[in-house]
């Protein structure tokens, strides 16, 4: 069995505008972000890699590198539980519309039928829920971290030796 493995950049956080973002280097498996080894701001994506300057390391980097990893992967995992529970849900359903066709009257069927039914139903609801959760952690969990605002804002941009505009105020 073929492992994928190697160093990849994860995590962007604190962007600013024109000049880059910090991004941590991690030792990933499959893409699953795994160790951290330095924080940096990229400044440039090139063919061959990204052309950086070292800064210490970014727990926030970190921090969104693994939160948004849990999140991609629990999203995975519901939607293969919805998937099942999909298919559950229509076996559920034949069954009711079988036990409907048996009696003749909806009023008399057995409440083990119903209560299936309702179980099934209620698994493809609470699939569908965690998936648009996930998804919209993923993204809101990157949207909020995105740009770098006040202080960290000014203290990167005096790493390297500028200092925020009158058109780019540090208190954003």
């Amino acid at each position: 069995m073929l492992v994928y493995y190697g160093i990849r950049h994860y995590g962007p956080v604190d962007r600013i505008e024109g000049l880059g973002e910090v991004r941590t280097r991690f030792f990933h498996i499959w893409f699953v972000p795994l160790i951290p080894l330095g924080s940096m701001f990229v400044t440039q994506q090139l063919d061959d890699g990204v052309s950086d300057l070292k800064i210490g390391l970014s727990l926030k980097s970190v921090l969104v590198a693994w939160s948004r990893t849990a999140f991609v992967l629990s999203l995975l995992g519901l939607v293969g539980f919805g998937l099942i529970t999909v298919i559950d849900a229509l076996i559920a359903t034949e069954g009711l519309v079988e036990a409907v066709q048996k009696t003749g009257d909806p009023m008399k069927v057995s409440q083990r039928t119903l209560m299936a039914t309702a179980k099934s139903y209620g698994g493809l609801g609470a699939s569908v829920c965690g998936v648009l959760f996930s998804g919209l952690s993923f993204w809101g969990i990157g949207r909020v971290f995105r740009d770098a605002r006040g202080a960290r804002k000014a203290e990167l941009m005096d790493m390297f030796g500028m200092a925020p505009g009158l058109e780019d105020p540090v208190g954003d």
